[in-house]
């Protein structure tokens, strides 16, 4: 009669045979079986999380962290500028500031997402960005291929962008001296009308000294003879 530790230990030793001939992973695994056939009793990684890690946070921004327990007593040595205790190991409620609050363009909550999505680029869920140098870092430091696509995209854009605005400034010149020349061609030109000034001689009369000037030349002559004869008598 087979007895149920028997058959659990059978179970046990089929398992870890089946894990034995799979091919090796890269580290510990959760789930995985430790035990070999001649363990008595059978091992499983149950968690591989690291159960004595000490949350602590800062005082003043409430930024949250972990650390390990036996760090304790260093952890609580840091302090601010000011002179005031760096970190407390119960949450003060602070609402952390971050900054501008910008999500890396790969994280799926990013505004430009949609436009980087096409790119193939795995998504990152990094997010709380303080500025934009910092985004810049981030792409630099962890996403060097995405970096470098973007970058060619903005300078691609911003190359269309002025030959667009070269466009439209030829476009508005065209029109500013078509206009010019219309007008110039609708305009009367102006007639320009010599003025005629009128030359008069003098009409002084040599014998007697009077002058006999008309409005015209012909009528001071007229005047004259006319004045000779009697003046001559």
């Amino acid at each position: 009669m087979t007895t149920t530790n028997e058959t659990s230990n059978t179970a046990w030793e089929q398992a870890i045979a089946e894990q034995t001939e799979e091919a090796p992973s890269k580290g510990l695994q959760e789930g995985e079986i430790l035990s070999t056939n001649s363990d008595e009793f059978a091992t499983r990684v149950s968690s591989l999380r690291y159960k004595g890690y000490l949350p602590y946070w800062d005082s003043k921004t409430g930024d949250y962290n972990e650390g390990p327990q036996y760090m304790r007593w260093q952890i609580s040595q840091f302090t601010h500028a000011d002179g005031s205790q760096k970190y407390t190991f119960t949450d003060p409620h602070i609402t952390p500031d971050h900054g501008l609050d910008l999500f890396c363009p790969l994280n799926p909550d990013a505004p430009e997402y949609h436009t980087i999505k096409a790119m193939g680029f795995a998504p990152c869920r990094k997010q709380h960005i303080p500025h934009h140098d910092a985004v810049d870092a981030h792409l630099q430091k962890s996403h060097k291929r995405a970096y470098a696509a973007l970058e060619r995209s903005r300078a691609t854009a911003a190359r269309d962008e002025d030959r667009e605005l070269t466009r439209e400034m030829l476009r508005s010149n065209h029109t500013l001296i078509q206009t010019l020349a219309s007008q110039a061609v609708t305009q009367p030109t102006p007639v320009a009308v010599e003025e005629k000034v009128a030359t008069v001689s003098t009409g002084i009369c040599d014998n007697c000294g009077k002058d006999f000037t008309k409005a015209t030349e012909s009528a001071t002559m007229m005047a004259l003879m006319a004045h000779g004869k009697a003046c001559k008598k």
